[in-house]
């Protein structure tokens, strides 16, 4: 009863009553709101409430920018320091026991309050040319009921699209202002939007996120999927409006003939037509020049890392995220230029958010709470401990030193390794201690350096590794090697009954396997060993993990023929 009449409330609040309650409420009260309308597991109801409190937030911060910007310098530098000190606010509240739904929003919350004293600072930085500079940034203005996202001259109006009701949005950086501005600027120009780059510099996501921002979720259409007009078509009927980008996605992979028609087709209808595309990948077609002629182009580049990594800490309760994060980016640097050259080191993105998750789990470990400010000296010792303890286990013996001497340059302190890291003569007790280490920030990991004679001396020992964390050791029969493709990956395929055992880690000998082979099996255990955590099986079945004890572990003699991909997603302990 309690749950419908709340709901009848929600349903016949205004758009203004809705974004001013909402705003006021706690992390808590939003908590009890959303268990109110709905069960813990959906998130129907709780991605629009977010939405809300964000949307709150940006209208808040476009109006006391104008303000700012009339009453002078000094009230730039107030604002700063306020949204720092909520952000700091926010830090301290992800420490907490905070259910995962809540954390996703929390996190959002957080990228927001980075892009806002971010463009603070650029404000004050540039001085008498802030208001020219502000007009370039991205507001949310008007009124309950007509608000619009402005950039520059062009204003769209803000729609609401519940499936555009996403808390996660990305970090901004310099590149993705660029980005935002190009996408209002085709949109008034009715244009096409091209995005041009080498994979993995974020140019379908930074179109769907800016999407989001004026409240559109963008349908997406890979081009290998586009067999027909009709199929361009559907994917059109998807959007909300004639103001919702429709991508597609690795646009030369279509022959230019068909992308010709597809452009025309989308202009007859007046649909706002965006393309992704890797100029330089070999075999692609080129873009007819009738279609660029009629587009806004940005050239996309791997975005730089030192404010993803402040994110990154920020969602794991660093309140010195800022100072720290140039840190870790110099040091990351340093191990790419400094460190030897081998295939299974990984200093990018996905080892750098294992990184920071660690440092989080270290960071509540260590005491730090929802209740207490911490210092940078503290902060600062916890990470660097955590880089050091994260990247030993997979560093040969030469690149150690090297290593633990560039921790100590940028974060000017030594660090200690946990105790058993630097073991006796016995590598493979001190491997089954590291490799504990990794897999708690890991649920997948490999000992790399394990020749066939050694296979079961090296199970005896994380057998005995096993038991002390209270885990069962399980092993996968046979090998990859000479397992065929539906033995390891159909639903009742060798993994999958192996993952199906609770508390347990689960091993898997390699075995000699010829590159092809590997690269082709791996890339099967992506979605595995991903965030998405599960096996993904031919008819469409999944299977996950037992529950959050259960780990793997690929046992294997070495790493020379895994895929950047691979290695990225593996927590690895080197055996020389």
């Amino acid at each position: 009863g309690a749950s419908a009449g709340i709901a009848a409330a929600i349903q016949n609040a205004s758009d203004e009553e809705l974004i001013s309650s909402l705003a006021a409420l706690s992390p808590d009260g939003a908590a009890k709101l959303r268990t109110a309308l709905a069960p813990p597991t959906s998130s129907a109801v709780a991605n629009p409430i977010e939405a809300m409190k964000m949307t709150q937030q940006r209208i808040t911060f476009s109006k006391q920018v104008e303000d700012a910007l009339v009453q002078g310098a000094h009230s730039l530098a107030d604002l700063h320091n306020d949204i720092n000190s909520l952000r700091s606010k926010t830090c301290r509240e992800v420490r907490g026991n905070v259910p995962g739904e809540e954390r996703t929003v929390m996190n959002g919350f957080q990228v927001l309050l980075q892009e806002q004293v971010h463009t603070v600072k650029a404000l004050i930085q540039a001085g008498g040319d802030a208001s020219t500079v502000w007009k370039q940034e991205i507001k949310l203005m008007g009124t309950a009921g007509a608000l619009e996202v402005l950039c520059g001259d062009t204003r769209i109006p803000l729609a609401s699209d519940e499936n555009a009701a996403n808390p996660l949005m990305l970090v901004v950086t310099d590149l993705t202002r660029t980005c935002r501005r190009a996408y209002f600027q085709a949109v008034a120009e009715k244009k096409i939007l091209a995005f041009q780059g080498p994979a993995g510099t974020g140019k379908t996501e930074t179109i769907k996120d800016t999407g989001r921002l004026t409240g559109r979720e963008a349908p997406i259409m890979k081009a290998t999927s586009l067999s027909s007009a009709t199929d361009f078509q559907n994917c059109c009927k998807a959007a909300k409006d004639a103001l919702t980008p429709v991508i597609i996605d690795e646009a030369n992979r279509i022959a230019a003939d068909q992308l010709m028609d597809i452009a025309k087709r989308a202009q007859e209808v007046g649909v706002f037509l965006c393309l992704t595309f890797n100029p330089g990948h070999a075999g692609r077609n080129e873009i007819p020049s009738e279609i660029l002629a009629n587009a806004v182009i940005v050239d996309m580049t791997v975005p730089p890392f030192t404010p993803i990594f402040c994110a990154m800490l920020a969602c794991e309760g660093f309140q010195f995220c800022d100072d720290l994060s140039g840190r870790m980016d110099r040091l990351m640097c340093g191990a790419r230029d400094g460190l030897s050259k081998q295939c299974h080191y990984d200093f990018g993105f996905r080892a750098s958010k294992a990184i920071c998750r660690a440092a989080g789990i270290n960071a509540r470990a260590e005491g730090f709470t929802a209740s207490e400010d911490t210092t940078l000296a503290s902060e600062k010792t916890l990470l660097a401990k955590t880089l050091l303890t994260r990247y030993w286990p997979r560093l040969t013996t030469a690149d150690k030193a090297v290593f633990e001497a560039l921790v100590k340059e940028h974060f000017e302190e030594d660090s200690d390794l946990p105790v058993g890291f630097k073991g006796g003569d016995d590598k493979w007790a001190t491997a089954a201690v590291m490799l504990a280490h990794t897999l708690k920030a890991r649920h997948g990991a490999s000992v790399v350096g394990v020749d066939v004679d050694d296979v079961d001396k090296c199970l005896n020992v994380l057998g005995d590794e096993a038991k002390a964390n209270n885990v069962e050791l399980v092993r996968m029969p046979g090998s990859m090697a000479e397992s065929s493709i539906s033995e390891l990956f159909a639903v009742d395929g060798k993994l999958a009954k192996e993952l199906r055992k609770e508390k347990s880690w689960v091993i898997v000998v390699c075995g000699s396997m010829s590159k092809e082979d590997s690269v082709v099996k791996f890339e099967k255990l992506n979605t595995l060993l991903d965030d998405n955590k599960q096996l993904l099986h031919e008819d469409g079945q999944s299977t996950g993990f037992a529950d959050s004890e259960q780990k793997i572990i690929f046992i294997m003699k070495d790493a020379v023929d895994l895929t950047p991909a691979t290695v990225s997603r593996l927590g690895i302990v080197l055996i020389e």
